[in-house]
């Protein structure tokens, strides 16, 4: 009761509910999560399953991220059958094929645009006579690159009229081909690394530290070479388990041990499918052709060392770090964590595990990490327009996770894969088509039953309207096709089955990707979900009046993703707060197919599929060291980093103005690719670096215009090594491009804010004039270096933005220097990225502005509180829709605790102090300096926007009107201070103030008078409130009963004669005054507002139990009287609002009975009440 304080009366005080317009979030608790629904970053980030840091540090996409696209390949048709590849064809039904004709295709892409425009003119003439002939169909795609043609939907009995268009060379009718994993590790080149190199990491030992391992995967089987080459047997492993403290034990000769550290026992299969799945993206062994999974590296041994329990939520840090150990113990040579927490700090005495991906480096065992599903740090579901894109004022937007920021691990974003795994469905006329099924829903085979056909029904949006007249659904499915977004559809599957129908096949809103798993309710019906092109398809052809059935089964169905060549919205941004460069590499991360338990398949998305892609390439390039005679150690480690890092591919963003690569900050050095790596004749890392920070550069702070760095370039020794090595090096500068944007926030047609925000993409920095080694050199114009074999070249850059035009103060400026073969294209290209902040790091805000200053806040979640809950913010006008900060006010005589701040933090803070100062800014009271957040391992972390975490609060540290003496502080004008020191070398403390006032003084309503008006009454009075808070209203009693509250009431009409009056003013500071007019009737509940008791059976073993509020502080005086009216006991209690579960003992001899007890309350002001008495029975008490 104290926390809330008495309902009743902050209800019946309150002035005005809080607006939709200014939200509340109060939240205190870390958490993070993603359920990415497929609409877009901002939806996802409405739907997330939310973990606590200290206990979760998972980092993939949960199931519901998987979106799939259809894929259609070719083959030629026979002319004189309709049995294609042993596929039958009805003469009516739909088929895709591509229409070649006879001209030649344009041989490359910088062929004129005459050539181009006369094929496509060509492709017209072709299409117009199809049409002319009566031929239906829908033209899809055009083709001038290599194949001269277009395709086209239409039914199988056309293609032979087609076919004999005098233009037409060829008529292929186009099917689906079944796919497998191998689309992610061409995008890594690690079939090339097999087939050309002969390396499948035989002899490997990669440690997945992570949810377990079920080693019983079919899948989970060495190569015959790593059979004969694995470095953990049975027999050799023995003395190196009974050397440790836990009784570990040998499983297979694929995965050779392990140990649950999370549970503590030998039983490393888990429960969750996340380990396993990681586990066959490094080093499966599966069989493609019967949709087996082969990993990067299949002849790697894999150690299991589970760390997420069975039974609980979460992993936690020591067991983690035993698994590291024990990793490093058993001769891992590399070590993946696909797990962390947002917004990692950087900082081995806070947090230790990255104390053990040190040592295990240092032991020679290279540690790959996850970079996090976070997206970046100020991406939120505010509905205030402003807060959709990130303001470039405050560029701290990075979530990389720990441990991962650790710079001895090698940090992966993710890249989507270019193909992902659904489902196939069949129409009765044969035509296939993918669907995709929802995780926490009924499989809709084992429901419905395999290739059994059902009739389709459609249901427009599947709103309730919808379902009214569509007629009887009994045993049918129900197409939808809905352009909103929701939390949750189970509606859809609720009103569909009411309707009897058995499933739902749903084409998701168009904002969404293809085929995105949708949250639905387990209880209901099947549903599924379409490709937008399928699903449209199938609701055209109904609302076209045809009768189609459906059928579904398990085979699978790859097809293109929609979202292939891009970077992974979920893949969080860099940088940490110390500007350390993170991420370091990506890797494909985005709907990847691999093993999960039971022997069974599925596709997962997160940093944590893109992880184990890298430390799969990782032994691919340790087992070359190897091989070459490099010992494994810390430098070895560290190389094999950088070689991936300076080898990777530079990922261009196909959707910025300029065709820009990605940020560093979002893509690292660029997608890994192992064979590159592993065949690069030379290194390129900072000089001033050490060697595990040194495959990229961190500028840190860009001091006045010029930016320096020196890059060494290493020609490798060895038989395969050329003797001359020839480079052009060229630069990128690149900074975040920016847009003004307007903005109306509350929404009545003017604009109410102007922002400059970020688009999250590059552009290129203009009038940056770079050189190295003295020459000119741009992203067009390069310098030529000449290095022998086995020596070193030095290049000196040097960066003048003097003559920048885009480019502003407090901005990151990053880029890739990129060292491209001069004369031999058989030697990779040679990357290094590099990144700074252009400005004072220390000047960007750590602390949002309070919602009062509409001109600088973000969102609108900064301000002060107290404990009046229902009236939100202080100074909350809920006729304007905004707070005043002159009417933050409080008083040490209101029944308030006191004022404390909510505040939005906006980066990582070492230091957070909330103190008191009096108006000259001397600080009058310490309240704490958050020593609580700071314990263990858990750092101040900025606000976790993209899970709904928009601010922290803690009501139990308000201020409660003393200084630190203890004493109350006089009537004045103060501030609540948050005082926050940027986790940052020499940062200087921000002051964030909240100005509040200190007011004891009660408004007095005077002069009360009543004029009668018509036959009714007016009650009027006067306020005496000079000097104070402020006259915030009235509460008006009348002839002893409660008549109305109203903000400012001056006066009221009442229809009853007053025979007496008591007028309840209150001010900003919630300070109360009665007073009284004629001769009322006193009600106690005009001062006491609630009172209980409780004794159904006390004596002087068993109290009675007693609690009371009033609306202010009083003077109490509780009577107790025996069964005979004498007064047992009198208690009394001075200047409190309450008496919370009171005990009371009756001394023991006192009589058995009835007893009573009665509350006096009264006032400074002396109005006194009392309450009716209450009974307490007294039983055994001799």
């Amino acid at each position: 009761m104290k926390k809330s304080r008495n309902k009743k009366m902050i209800n019946a005080m309150t002035v005005g509910v809080l607006a939709t317009g200014v939200l509340l979030g109060t939240s205190t608790t870390n958490s993070f999560a993603i359920n990415e629904t497929g609409a877009n970053d901002l939806e996802a980030t409405q739907n997330g399953i939310q973990e606590s840091i200290k206990t979760s540090r998972s980092l993939y996409v949960d199931e519901n991220t998987e979106q799939t696209e259809t894929i259609n390949k070719g083959i030629h048709d026979d002319e004189n059958s309709n049995n294609i590849m042993g596929v039958q064809y009805a003469p009516d039904e739909k088929v895709r094929v591509i229409i070649e004709l006879k001209d030649a295709p344009a041989k490359d892409a910088k062929e004129n645009k005459v050539k181009m425009n006369k094929l496509k003119s060509g492709h017209k003439k072709v299409k117009d006579n199809i049409t002319n002939k009566g031929i239906k169909g829908e033209f899809r795609h055009d083709y001038t690159l290599g194949v001269n043609g277009f395709s086209m939907e239409t039914e199988y009995k056309n293609i032979k009229e087609i076919k004999d268009l005098p233009e037409v060379s060829r008529v292929t009718i186009a099917r689906t081909h079944s796919y497998d994993m191998v689309s992610s590790k061409n995008m890594v080149n690690a079939p090339t690394v097999w087939k050309k190199l002969g390396l499948e990491g035989d002899g490997m030992v990669v440690a997945v530290v992570d949810s377990g391992v079920d080693y019983r995967h079919q899948d989970m089987k060495l190569t015959e070479n790593g059979k004969k080459q694995a470095r953990l047997t049975e027999e050799n492993l023995r003395e190196k388990l009974d050397g440790t403290d836990v009784n570990d034990v040998y499983y297979t000769d694929k995965v050779p041990t392990g140990y649950d550290w999370a549970d503590n026992d030998n039983n490393v299969i888990p429960k969750g499918a996340h380990g396993t799945h990681v586990a066959g993206i490094i080093g499966a062994n599966g069989d493609e052709s019967t949709d087996g999974v082969v990993g990067i590296a299949p002849g790697v041994q894999i150690i299991a060392e589970k760390v997420f329990s069975d039974t609980a939520a979460g992993a936690w840090d020591d067991d983690i770090i035993a698994g590291v150990q024990h990793a490093v113990e058993m001769g891992a040579d590399v070590i993946n964590l696909s797990l962390g927490s947002p917004t990692g700090t950087v900082d081995e005495e806070y947090d230790p595990l990255q104390k053990a991906i040190r040592n295990a480096v240092e032991q020679g065992t290279m540690v790959v990490a996850a970079g996090g599903n976070d997206y970046y740090s100020t991406l939120n579901g505010v509905s205030l327009p402003q807060a959709k894109a990130p303001f470039a004022e405050n560029p701290d937007i990075g979530m990389v996770g720990a441990p991962g920021v650790s710079p001895f691990a090698l940090q992966v974003a993710s890249y989507e894969n270019d193909k992902q795994k659904v489902f196939k469905a069949r129409l009765s006329s044969g035509h296939e088509m993918g669907y995709q099924k929802t995780y926490t829903n009924a499989d809709i085979v084992t429901r419905l039953g395999e290739n059994k056909e059902y009739d389709l029904i459609y249901a427009k949006a599947g709103k309730y309207e919808d379902f009214k007249d569509i007629g009887d659904c009994t045993g049918k499915i129900v197409v939808v096709g809905t352009d909103e977004s929701y939390n949750s559809y189970f509606p859809i599957q609720q009103l569909a089955q009411n309707k009897g129908a058995v499933a739902v096949i749903m084409r998701a809103p168009t904002s969404y990707s293809d085929y995105p798993r949708v949250p639905v309710a387990s209880s209901y019906l099947p549903l599924v979900t379409t490709s937008i092109a399928d699903g449209n398809n199938l609701i055209e052809k109904l609302k076209n009046g045809e009768s189609l059935k459906m059928s579904f089964s398990n085979n699978p169905l790859w097809v293109n993703h929609d979202r292939a060549e891009t970077m992974s919205g979920f893949s969080s941004w860099g940088t940490p707060e110390n500007l350390d460069f993170k991420p370091e590499i990506s890797a494909p991360g985005g709907r990847i197919y691999s093993t999960t338990l039971n022997n069974e398949y599925d596709v997962f998305s997160g940093t944590s599929m893109a992880a184990p892609h890298v430390a799969g390439g990782a032994a691919l390039v340790l087992e070359a060291l190897k091989a070459k005679g490099e010992d494994k150690n810390m430098e070895t480690a560290l190389k094999a980093k950088i070689m991936l890092m300076n080898t990777s591919k530079i990922l261009i963003d196909k959707t910025s103005r300029e065709q820009t690569p990605y940020s560093p900050r979002k893509q690292g050095s660029g997608l890994m690719q192992i064979d590159k790596a592993i065949e690069t004749p030379a290194l390129v890392y900072d000089r001033e670096a050490s060697l595990e920070k040194a495959g990229a550069v961190a500028l840190k702070e860009i001091k006045g215009n010029k930016a320096r760095f020196n890059l060494t370039v290493q020609a490798l020794d060895g038989k395969s090594i050329p003797k001359d090595l020839n480079y052009d090096v060229y630069i990128d500068v690149l900074t975040d491009e920016t847009a003004v944007k307007n903005y109306d926030n509350d929404l009545d047609g003017t604009i109410d804010k102007t922002a400059n925000t970020l688009t999250m993409k590059s552009i290129r920095v203009d009038g940056a004039d770079v050189k190295v080694n003295g020459k000119r050199i741009s992203n067009e114009d390069s310098s030529l270096i000449h290095i022998k074999k086995g020596k070193k070249e030095e290049l000196n850059f040097e960066i003048d933005f003097s003559n920048a035009t885009n480019l502003k103060d407090n901005m990151f400026v990053e880029g890739f220097v990129r060292l491209v073969p001069h004369d031999n294209n058989q030697i990779p290209e040679l990357t290094v990225p590099y990144m700074g902040f252009y400005g004072d790091w220390n000047a960007v805000k750590n602390i949002d502005a309070p919602a009062y200053d509409s001109d600088n806040y973000f969102i609108n979640y900064t301000y002060l509180l107290d404990q009046r809950d229902a009236e939100g913010p202080l100074g909350y006008d809920p006729l304007t829709k905004k707070i005043d900060p002159e009417r933050h006010a409080t008083s040490p005589k209101s029944m308030l605790d006191g004022p404390f701040p909510q505040y939005t933090l906006l980066r990582n803070v070492k230091e957070l102090v909330l103190l008191v100062e009096d108006k000259n800014g001397n600080v009058i009271k310490h309240i704490t300096d958050f020593d609580f957040y700071n314990s263990g391992n858990i750092k101040i972390k900025k606000t976790l926007m993209p899970f709904n975490k928009y601010a922290y609060a803690d009501p139990g540290l308000y201020w409660d009107m003393t200084d630190d003496s203890g004493n109350i502080v006089p009537d004045d004008k103060y501030y609540i201070v948050l005082k926050s020191t940027l986790d940052w070398e020499n940062a200087k403390p921000q002051m964030l103030k909240f100005p509040i006032k200190v007011d004891s003084v009660a408004p007095e309503a005077k002069n009360i008078q009543v004029t009668e008006e018509n036959g009714k009454y007016r009650i009027s009075w006067d306020v005496d409130e000079e000097g104070g808070s402020g006259y915030e209203g009235a509460i008006l009693f009348v002839n002893g009963k409660y008549v109305i509250q109203k903000d400012g009431m001056t006066s009221y009409v009442v229809n009853t004669k007053p025979e007496g009056i008591v007028v309840l003013a209150y001010d900003y500071a919630y300070n109360v005054r009665h007073t009284v007019y004629g001769t009322p009737m006193i009600d106690y509940k005009m001062l006491i507002s609630y009172f209980s008791v409780y004794g159904p059976s006390v004596n002087y073993k068993t109290p009675a139990v007693f609690s009371a509020y009033a609306n202010k502080k009083i003077d109490w005086t509780v009577t107790i009287k025996d069964p005979s009216g004498n007064v047992a006991e009198t208690l009394s209690y001075k200047n409190v609002w309450n008496m919370e579960s009171t005990k009371w003992y009756p001394k023991q001899g006192q009589p058995n009975g009835i007893y009573t007890i009665t509350f006096d309350g009264v006032d400074e002001f002396g109005f006194k009440v009392t309450t009716p008495p209450k009974t307490i029975t007294v039983v055994n008490n001799q």
